[in-house]
């Protein structure tokens, strides 16, 4: 699953955005960019498919918090992922349900 794969780059401190041109942009320590680099890049199409989704906006997101909590955040008007985690900053993990 990609998330879990943005989750383990996470952990090592690696950020993976989308530049507004659409290629990939890999931030960190230089050690760990170089590691995930190529994990990335395999993985390209499916990333990019994935951040479409987070910057679409949903009106219900499923929020998990670091202790295992789940809740359903509805919204009215529709939020985006970013929106959401501003409401959310403890969230370990947003998706649109």
């Amino acid at each position: 699953m990609i998330t879990s794969l943005l989750d383990e780059a996470k952990k090592d401190d690696v950020i993976v955005t989308i530049s507004p041109d659409g290629k990939l942009k890999i931030s960190g320590e230089r050690e760990m960019v170089e590691k995930w680099k190529p994990i990335l890049a395999e993985r390209k199409s499916e990333l990019l498919e994935k951040f479409e989704q987070l910057n679409t906006p949903s009106w219900r997101w499923r929020v998990t918090f670091p202790d295992g909590r789940v809740i359903l955040s509805h919204n009215v008007p529709f939020a985006t992922r970013e929106e959401v985690a501003r409401i959310y900053p403890d969230a370990k993990h947003l998706e649109a349900a």
